[in-house]
Order: C-alpha cells, then sequence, then structure tokens
C-alpha cells in the first residue's frame, strides 16, 4: 500500500488557518519571517496572498545571523524570489562579537530581537512564523523527555507574545501548527517555487533532528503528539482564565516594578495553579523571558506557605515576607539593602 500523496494547501485552507488567528485589523500590514526554507517560504506566499485580500500588505524579514558564509547570499536570493512576487523584503543582519559558547541559543535571542525591533519600528503587530505541526510534534518529544508538566506539553501556541523582554507586542502568529511540512513541500511544487535547503536539519548532533528521524519512524507519531498539544493547550487555556482570576485578587503591582502580593489571598490559590501563580509573578517582575525550572517554583511556592519563612530569591526576584504580604522585587534593586537572610532557589 502506497502513501497517498500530500496535497497543496489551498488559499481557502490558508485564509481559514490565518482567522483562526485573528483578529486582525482591516487592511492588515503584517511581517513574515522567512529563511528561505520551504516552510518559511510557503508561509510568505501564503499569507501576501491573504493579505491582499484584505487589502492589506505583507512585508518578509529575512535574518542574516553572519554564522555562515553562503548567507547573505541565500538572504539575497529570497529577497530576488519575493521580489519578483511583488512581496516586499528585508534582510537583517546581526551586528557585533559573537559568543563562544551557546551560539544557537545567542542566535536565537539575536533573531527575535531583531525582528521585534523592525515589527516595533514599522508599528507591526502580527509577525507570522513558519512552526508547522512537524515542529510542534518535535516540541512534546523534546518536553517529554526532560519531564515537562501540562504547561510545557501544550507546546507552541497559535498566538503567543515575543519570547524576548520588552513590550508584550508584536504577537506571533503561527497558523500553521496544524499542517504537515510535506503539504508545505507540495504547496511550493505546485506553484513552481524553489526553497533552499538548510544542512543543519540533517545534522544529527542536533537533538531536534534525531527526534524528527524517531518520528518518522513512527507511524502517527507526530499525528498523536499534534493531539496531545492541542488538549493540553485547552486545559493550560482554562487554567490561564483561572489564574487571571487569582492575580487580579491577590497581586498589587506596582509602577515602579514591585509587586505585593496578599498573605491570605495566596494561600487560597489552588494547588493545580500554586506554581503557575508564583511563575507568572517573578517572571513579570524580573523581566525574564524564559520561565524558570519548575522545581524552583515548586520550591518557592511550598516555601511561601512556611508561617516561619522569611524570605528567598528566584529567578532574578527577591521575595520578603511582610506581616499582610510578600512584597516581590527585582534582586539588583534589593541586594545592598537585603537585611534577612534568603533561601536562593
Amino acid at each position: 500500500m502506497t502513501a497517498a500523496t500530500p496535497t497543496p494547501l489551498a488559499d481557502q485552507e490558508a485564509a481559514r488557518l490565518i482567522a483562526a488567528c485573528g483578529p486582525f485589523e482591516a487592511s492588515p500590514e503584517v511581517a513574515v519571517a522567512v529563511s528561505g526554507g520551504v516552510d518559511s517560504m510557503a508561509l510568505t506566499v501564503l499569507v501576501d496572498t491573504w493579505a491582499r485580500g484584505q487589502g492589506g500588505r505583507v512585508t518578509a524579514l529575512t535574518v542574516d545571523h553572519g554564522l555562515r558564509p553562503e548567507a547573505a547570499a541565500e538572504a539575497a536570493q529570497v529577497k530576488a524570489w519575493l521580489t519578483a512576487r511583488g512581496i516586499a523584503h528585508e534582510t537583517l543582519s546581526w551586528q557585533g562579537d559573537k559568543p563562544q559558547t551557546g551560539i544557537q541559543a545567542a542566535a536565537r535571542h539575536a533573531r527575535y530581537e531583531l525582528l521585534m525591533d523592525w515589527c516595533r519600528r514599522h508599528r507591526v503587530i502580527h509577525l507570522f512564523l513558519a512552526h508547522h505541526a512537524d515542529d510542534q510534534a518535535e516540541t512534546v518529544a523534546m518536553r517529554q523527555a526532560r519531564k515537562s508538566g501540562p504547561e510545557g506539553l501544550a507546546a507552541m501556541a497559535l498566538i503567543s507574545p515575543p519570547p524576548v523582554p520588552g513590550p508584550r507586542w508584536p504577537r506571533l502568529v503561527r497558523p500553521l501548527l496544524p499542517v504537515r511540512k510535506e503539504r508545505l513541500e507540495a504547496t511550493l511544487r505546485a506553484m513552481g517555487q524553489p526553497w533552499i535547503d538548510d544542512p543543519s536539519n540533517l545534522d544529527l548532533k542536533y537533538e531536534r533532528v534525531r527526534i524528527r528521524r524517531r518520528l518518522f519512524a513512527e507511524p502517527g507519531a507526530v499525528e498523536r503528539l499534534v493531539a496531545m498539544a492541542v488538549t493540553h493547550a485547552d486545559a493550560r487555556a482554562q487554567a490561564d482564565l483561572e489564574l487571571a482570576g487569582w492575580l487580579a485578587q491577590a497581586v498589587n503591582l506596582h509602577r515602579d516594578g514591585r509587586a505585593e502580593v496578599d498573605r491570605h489571598a495566596s494561600v487560597q490559590v489552588p494547588d493545580n495553579l500554586r506554581e503557575a501563580f508564583w511563575r507568572r509573578i517573578v517572571m513579570t517582575v524580573g523581566g525574564k523571558p524564559l520561565p524558570p525550572r519548575r522545581e524552583k517554583i515548586a520550591r518557592l511556592a511550598a516555601a511561601v506557605r512556611d508561617p516561619g519563612f522569611r524570605g528567598a530569591t528566584a529567578a532574578g526576584c527577591r521575595v520578603a515576607a511582610k506581616p499582610n504580604h510578600f512584597l516581590v522585587q527585582r534582586e539588583k534593586a534589593v541586594r545592598r539593602a537585603q537585611a534577612a537572610p534568603a533561601l536562593a532557589f
């Protein structure tokens, strides 16, 4: 029995997927992050068709990290392809010295910084990203291996805020999360549109590549993991609504960045929300884009329930016990004036 031939993504289907990420303003001005790979090239062309139908406009953004000698030529090729289709394109370059270690994480951070900066300067509030079902399945598999909780297993969201410090916009939009990569390849082939293959996608030294090989060898594995992400995402959305109510009731956020957490209200937060409650507080006050490790937040959430709790540090924050509330501040702001010993989480 032969596998079914992947079907291209029709404009109408793409429009429905994009609409699910709305709302969008009339005549939307949007940006798309495009590397030149099959995923982002397909997304760019599909979003351009949708935007034109709404009387809007797309700008495609390519980031040249300056890490590979061929990157500049690839960005120029992407620009030529998109210009031929009447799609505006800009290349953003990562300037300055590059770190000797942790280069992938640093490059990812720099990429988002460049993309966010461009969108904010041009008042663009929607940045489209080409993550698809295969990416989602890989993310869930990686988080399973790390024993992530339900929130982590929800994986990538259709819409999310920027993963770097700063304003909470532009919003990141991922309409292709339900779509398999093979359909994106079929879409570009049907259009006669070439793309650039990234050799790193075949390099087994990367965890994602190793997981991808394993998933593709298991029939139905991608679909199973994507369905798991959807289930956890629905649960996460419901929990977020409940959590928002507890935060509004228990937390008073000051203009200078301090947060006062009502002691009585905080101990009434349900067990299933307690870690998320404190995670949201320290991330908001500390300003860090990535959440602290789960075990650190678990220790903090347990410690503040102890009547003898005096103080702790977690995720760049200092949590101090007061008679009726906990005071949460950025650690640097109180380090010199720290009077009581603190538990370091």
